[in-house]
């Protein structure tokens, strides 16, 4: 099989074994793609470092930025600092990289939760206390949806209360 721009034999070439490849180099098939039928996308440039990239037209819905790697993309996020360091566990929590080695609970990801209640307090927390979810969005950590407790023990106390008088208020 021959490149369809150039003519050189695509023969020596790394190709998978189901693959319908046309061209020898990436140069050629931009230079042919009006041979294929290419209207359901475009050529944007990697917003880090300015490469062509060919994108099908579904991928321009809900994505506002394009890279032309996983590399690109996670040195754009380290750069402009767009995303936090940290994952959310399977109950839904949402932990961060621990940042500030001086944090007495020693270990490399902290409940967002937690570090959120202690800015606002100007200290670390103890422990024992413990952090409600006003609106019981685990993933919201604004301060105004946070509530702190002395122990684990009050925080359950809490809930007995809430969940009674929602039990009133419902008739039941």
């Amino acid at each position: 099989m021959k490149c369809l721009k150039c003519g050189k034999s695509l023969d020596g070439l790394e190709v998978a074994k189901n693959s319908i490849r046309k061209f020898c180099s990436f140069e050629c098939f931009k230079l042919r793609k009006d041979l294929l039928n290419w209207k359901t996308g475009k050529y944007v440039k990697c917003e880090y470092c300015g490469k062509e990239v060919y994108r099908q037209n579904w991928q321009f819905n809900g994505y506002k930025h394009h890279f032309c790697s996983i590399i690109c993309n996670n040195k754009n996020n380290a750069k402009n600092n767009t995303k936090k360091a940290g994952y959310t566990n399977l109950s839904g929590y949402v932990y961060l990289l621990n940042k500030d080695r001086i944090h007495p609970s020693k270990r490399k990801y902290i409940p967002e939760h937690r570090l959120v209640m202690e800015k606002h307090l100007g200290r670390f927390l103890t422990s024992e206390e413990c952090v409600h979810h006003i609106n019981k969005s685990k993933k919201d950590n604004s301060i105004e949806n946070l509530m702190l407790f002395e122990n684990n023990s009050e925080h359950r106390k809490y809930h007995v209360k809430l969940n009674s008088s929602l039990k009133q208020h419902k008739g039941g």
